[in-house]
């Protein structure tokens, strides 16, 4: 009986060990796969989205749409001129520490889903790169808490749509 309880024991820690052993690679792989920036700074762009530019230099620049109801931070569409073109991005202002993110969204076709987004981690920087104006091309930006959120759809932190 002793050596069957001595067994079922010697069992339950290999399998313990092994649960572990996964646990540790799915943990080191989401790190991978989630890609976290090494700073605040970094900007994530989805494909399509290459074109795009700092809005630090930007003149005219205005506020094209708000959403001031979050209790996380006040999320906005802003817009501009930069190099001769009308550019759009996004900002959060009034946002709580941590790491939170800003995404913005652009939807090229008008369907309601973003065609590229752009997500930038909340620190030095509070807004995202800018991205030209298109004919027929919306826009909206949102707040995230999670690295992982990859669309502005279903968040309360969300802008509305605007060209």
């Amino acid at each position: 009986m002793r050596q069957n309880g001595q067994m079922m024991a010697h069992q339950t820690l290999r399998r313990l060990r092994r649960l572990a052993t996964y646990a540790t690679a799915a943990v080191a792989a989401g790190t991978l796969l989630a890609g976290a920036p090494a700073n605040a700074d970094v900007e994530i762009a989805q494909t399509g989205c290459s074109d795009s530019r700092s809005p630090a230099n930007a003149t005219n620049t205005d506020t094209f749409a708000e959403n001031t109801e979050t209790s996380l931070g006040n999320v906005q569409v802003r817009g501009g001129t930069i190099a001769g073109g009308s550019y759009r991005w996004g900002r959060v202002t009034q946002y709580n520490s941590g790491s939170h993110y800003v995404l913005f969204e652009m939807d090229t076709n008008n369907d309601g889903v973003a065609n590229c987004y752009l997500r930038r981690q909340l620190g030095n920087l509070n807004y995202t790169n800018a991205m030209q104006r298109r004919s027929g091309a919306r826009f909206r930006t949102c707040y995230a808490v999670l690295s992982t959120t990859l669309s502005c759809t279903g968040l309360t932190t969300r802008t509305a749509w605007v060209s």
